[in-house]
């Protein structure tokens, strides 16, 4: 008797499993960036058994890091307001390294994103810093993802990448300037570094769907 029931409760967990070489294409979106201001969509399309083309884009704002910003802004001395707008897309080459294409495992992907920033801080209605940029970020992921009957899927991975920035425009007010001068890591949180290089890391949580 006992057997059956473990049996059982194995096959039920089983009906859940994954969704194995049949399923061809995923799309998923990053919650945790959506609650921070940031729509996001990312598309996998299987092309090999170990591999799938990925695409991704995103365009809105993020709000911790304006209060972020803001406070840093405090830190170097004065009351400020911020605003941040950004977009961008990439492509990608996903490898599955269990070889089983879209089904649970691990995988590891080179990704190349073009992104564009507008970042503006102001004191009452004077602005101190305004910053565009447009760069372009060789990253590398690895992670792992779940998939399920039921089409839904879970992944999550960690990132790392140096990005390049093709445009770096940034004014900021001379007396702000002199108070970061000797203040690297407020300079990178006020968007103010007008260096052409910047080290970039982080980590993802995406949730979707996947389809046969």
């Amino acid at each position: 008797m006992m057997k059956n029931n473990i049996m059982a409760l194995v096959l039920v967990i089983s009906s859940f499993a994954a969704f194995g070489n049949n399923t061809t294409m995923v799309v998923s979106s990053e919650p945790t960036k959506l609650l921070e201001g940031t729509g996001n969509a990312l598309f996998q399309y299987k092309i090999r058994d170990f591999m799938a083309l990925t695409g991704t884009a995103f365009f809105g704002t993020k709000w911790p890091t304006i209060y972020l910003a803001e406070y840093a802004g405090a830190i170097a001395g004065g009351a400020y307001n911020s605003s941040l707008l950004m977009g961008g897309a990439g492509i990608g080459t996903r490898f599955f390294l269990n070889s089983q294409s879209l089904s649970d495992g691990f995988f590891a992907e080179p990704r190349l994103i073009l992104s564009i920033h507008s970042y503006n801080l102001k004191t009452g209605s004077t602005s101190v810093i305004d910053s565009n940029r447009i760069t372009l970020l060789p990253q590398v992921l690895v992670g792992y993802s779940w998939f399920w009957d039921n089409g839904f899927f879970l992944s999550t991975h960690l990132e790392t990448g140096y990005g390049y920035h093709i445009k770096n425009s940034i004014t900021v007010d001379s007396a702000l300037e002199s108070r970061l001068a000797d203040k690297s890591m407020l300079r990178n949180m006020l968007w103010a570094d007008k260096g052409a290089w910047q080290f970039d890391y982080g980590y993802s949580l995406s949730l979707g769907y996947a389809f046969n």
